[in-house]
């Protein structure tokens, strides 16, 4: 997948994301914060990524990655406590979530050529 076609995806995601912070906001304001602030930086550092070279290319896109995973932590930890009321849906919205990261890791640590 390009650099492009992610953060296309990162966008997808964001109304999303959203919703299930509204959702986890009703239970715990905190951690709604916290997923609204990691989504839209995993988005500026895949974004910031395309106008880079070399290790600051990387660095950005680690720090996008970062921020994906703090997001799927903060999902799953809402899901956990059972503050997601469609389970399914968060199942599917962390699966997501979880192939963005693996494709930042992906673009961020393929071989150089």
């Amino acid at each position: 997948m390009s650099r492009l076609r992610i953060i296309d995806e990162i966008i997808e995601l964001a109304p999303v994301v959203e919703r299930l912070a509204q959702e986890i906001g009703r239970h715990s304001p905190e951690l709604a914060r916290q997923i609204r602030r990691a989504w839209p930086r995993v988005l500026c550092n895949a974004g910031e990524s395309l106008h880079r070279m070399g290790r600051k290319t990387t660095n950005r896109l680690d720090d996008a990655m970062g921020e994906a995973l703090e997001t799927n932590c903060a999902l799953r930890y809402g899901m956990a406590c059972g503050f997601i009321s469609d389970s399914e849906r968060g199942a599917q919205v962390l699966d997501q979530v979880d192939k963005v990261t693996a494709t930042l890791y992906k673009l961020a640590h393929r071989p150089k050529r």
